[in-house]
């Protein structure tokens, strides 16, 4: 039988199969396994299609666990690299640059990277160049002890090449290598001290320096909160210009949410039941309605006056 040209052909497509419902209930301990063994690596959506589990379930295991996740990492790692570029920008960076070493610069980074996060950036000019000299005293600390060690492994060592030289006959001894060997290991001794005394020395510089950044931020800390009981303590806090730029800013921000705000709850709004009114009712958002039904009302009585005096 011939087909017509102008006849649709209907072709019956291949039923899909049928997505199986995500599984509910506890995490199995397979299921466990995974998660725990993945989670540096897949994302959260990988790992829940392949379980076939919802998100919820999953990222509370892996913050019940206390779990690095990949993501998480990657949040840490773009904060860390916003920070050591803003170090990178500052002032000083320069001078950094040509006091330490490579190995000391990466140090220096990321202590101070650390103590940022720490104190949630939330420092002062004054409290900057504080931690800038006390990540530089931690870095002088741990050279002079390297140095220290350095020296005591000197000694060692001079001390090996002593023995070997006095095991021999006495008729046999270079007692001239022997006196520049003593020598040697005399001023490596005097190295070990010397080393020694300069790192007591830096501990209690270390220590001077922590007390003094602690009780600055201690101190601005409690005008701060002082400011939030009397009068005079918020005078007294907002002396510090950073704090006044801060407030004043957040301020700015408040303002412009509330005026953002009543904009949207005095507009008219359509309700269920096909009403239309204006959530928030403000003075200045009514006065026009009340003129307006005033005058309406007042139209209508002088209507009702001329038509009973036409009737009478």
């Amino acid at each position: 039988m011939d087909t017509p040209s102008n006849a649709v052909i209907q072709v019956a497509l291949p039923e899909m199969p049928k997505k199986a419902p995500l599984k509910r209930g506890a995490l199995s301990n397979q299921e466990r396994y995974y998660i725990e063994q993945n989670c540096q690596t897949l994302s959260l959506q990988t790992m829940c299609e392949v379980l076939n589990r919802s998100k919820d379930p999953v990222r509370r295991y892996i913050k019940d666990k206390g779990l690095i996740h990949v993501e998480k990492r990657a949040d840490a790692a773009g904060e860390d690299l916003g920070l050591r570029k803003k170090l990178r920008a500052k002032f000083y960076w320069g001078e950094v640059l040509h006091q330490f070493t490579d190995e000391e610069i990466v140090l220096f980074e990321n202590m101070w990277v650390a103590l940022m996060k720490q104190l949630k950036e939330d420092v002062l000019a004054s409290e900057e160049l504080q931690i800038k000299q006390l990540i530089t005293t931690e870095i002088l600390m741990d050279r002079s002890m390297r140095n220290r060690m350095t020296a005591i492994r000197d000694i060692g060592r001079f001390q090996k090449k002593l023995d070997q030289e006095y095991e021999k006959e006495p008729e046999v001894q270079d007692f001239q290598l022997i006196s520049n060997i003593e020598s040697q290991k005399g001023l490596a001794i005097a190295a070990q001290t010397a080393h020694s005394t300069e790192h007591q020395k830096l501990a209690g510089d270390l220590k001077s320096l922590r007390n003094e950044l602690k009780t600055s931020r201690a101190e601005r800390i409690k005008k701060i909160e002082d400011s939030k009981t009397s009068w005079v303590g918020l005078i007294k806090a907002l002396e510090d210009e950073d704090l006044r730029e801060r407030e004043g800013y957040e301020l700015g921000l408040f303002k412009k949410a509330a005026e953002k705000t009543k904009k949207k709850y005095t507009e008219l709004h359509p309700y269920i039941d096909g009403t239309v009114d204006s959530p928030l009712l403000l003075p200045e958002t009514i006065e026009s309605e009340d003129i307006d039904e005033e005058y309406n009302e007042t139209e209508d009585t002088q209507e009702e006056v001329r038509e009973e005096t036409d009737e009478s």
